[in-house]
């Protein structure tokens, strides 16, 4: 009866962690690839109307610096294209934008929370004005110089929707963030790139920008809390594919207390789970009837589970999987250390970065105690609650 029981659970873990070991097969082999020619740079001005949209919710802390940063860039768009929406804020966001001499759209709509109802409001109130393209970016980011020329060249050639670089501003501040800073380095630098080379849609989070046609084809009505991610799933059903800016980045601070950090953790991983659930079972029979390879990687995607979740079931699985399950568990774990390896050696991780390794074990106990913060925010009446930052750090 315990053999039964214990290849029962070998079984149920094989099958949650297989999905997520074939997609870091795919970006591990994507991450060895020789780069494609880049046409990022561009070396004529490039003729393309761009609107950058900030989304805001009680921002005044921080959306001047963004805005200020969006100005300092070379052949900077101008001021009344930064679009600043401002969504249910009871500060002085507004305020500050109209002073730097921004469009500010004011929506107050309290049972409709979210980042995506903002995006929306704003695609629609944009929409037939003449861009050829918007660019979002939150508004707690600092944007390098080259941003919208990377963004304009992208776009020149016929991108569907593009993606930059997201880095952690804060890296250095303490073990946690040099964590969080690997973390970021597989998940925004070597995952994109990977699937950018494979051919795949390198998917978007903060920092994306998409054409005007694109939104025309496919309306940003996306309004779960993970938006972006339901987005790019809507993307890569209607055949659009995002390419990655490798050469363009932006900034964002990262808590340094795991305390303030849990909520944000919840709503991300939480969204993502609820999304699964939602979206998961057609985009798989999709994938049957279609055979498409796009939908596939998109599905397997969407089936990986977060680095910390993924080792913590391998790790049990090799400890007490019988036979092949346990071979197949030490290969997944050997796959995840190459994995977090590929992503510091190609994202330029420093030496001392690999100290912050030794807080593993520590960052997936935190990661276990945030499940039920997790599974609350994976409800389907879960609502999106503003996370509470510090102040955004210098970019590079």
């Amino acid at each position: 009866m315990l053999n039964s029981a214990v290849l029962v659970v070998a079984v149920l873990l094989f099958l949650v962690t297989l999905p997520g070991t074939i997609e870091l097969v795919l970006i591990s082999l994507g991450g060895l690839m020789r780069p494609r020619r880049s046409h990022e740079a561009s070396a004529s001005p490039v003729s393309c109307r761009i609107a950058a949209i900030v989304p805001v919710h009680n921002e005044e802390a921080s959306l001047a610096r963004t805005v200020l940063s969006l100005k300092a860039c070379e052949d900077a768009v101008p001021d009344r294209d930064i679009c600043v929406i401002v969504s249910n804020s009871t500060d002085t966001s507004a305020t500050i934008a109209r002073q730097l001499g921004c469009t500010v759209l004011e929506r107050n709509e309290p049972e409709r929370r979210g980042k995506g109802y903002g995006l929306n409001y704003a695609f629609r109130h944009l929409a037939g004005r003449g861009y050829d393209a918007f660019v979002i970016v939150d508004a707690d980011t600092l944007v390098e110089r080259n941003f919208f020329n990377s963004f304009r060249a992208a776009f020149s050639r016929g991108a569907d929707a593009a993606q930059a670089v997201v880095r952690v501003s804060n890296p250095d501040e303490n073990q946690r963030t040099r964590l969080i800073n690997i973390a970021f380095v597989a998940f925004t630098y070597l995952r994109p790139l990977a699937r950018s080379r494979l051919g795949f849609s390198a998917g978007i989070f903060n920092g994306f920008g998409v054409s005007a046609k694109t939104v025309e084809d496919v309306p940003y009505e996306c309004f779960s809390l993970t938006e972006d991610l339901e987005y790019h799933l809507q993307l890569v059903r209607a055949g659009k594919r995002v390419q990655f800016l490798s050469g363009c980045s932006i900034y964002s601070e990262m808590s340094a207390d795991g305390r303030e950090a849990a909520p944000q953790r919840a709503r991300w991983e939480g969204g993502r789970f609820r999304l699964l659930a939602d979206k998961g079972p057609n985009l798989a029979l999709e994938v049957l009837r279609t055979r498409d390879p796009h939908r596939l990687e998109a599905l397997l995607d969407l089936l990986l589970l977060p680095l910390a979740y993924q080792t913590m079931l391998l790790g049990t699985l090799a400890l007490t999987g019988p036979g092949v399950f346990r071979i197949y568990a030490v290969f997944g774990l050997l796959l995840i250390v190459f994995h977090v390896g590929q992503a510091m050696y190609l994202g330029g991780s420093k030496a001392k970065d690999v100290w912050a390794l030794v807080v593993v074990p520590k960052y997936i106990a935190w990661k276990i105690l945030t499940l039920p913060s997790i599974a609350k925010a994976s409800a389907k009446n879960a609502i999106w609650r503003r996370t509470q930052r510090g102040h955004v750090q210098g970019a590079k």
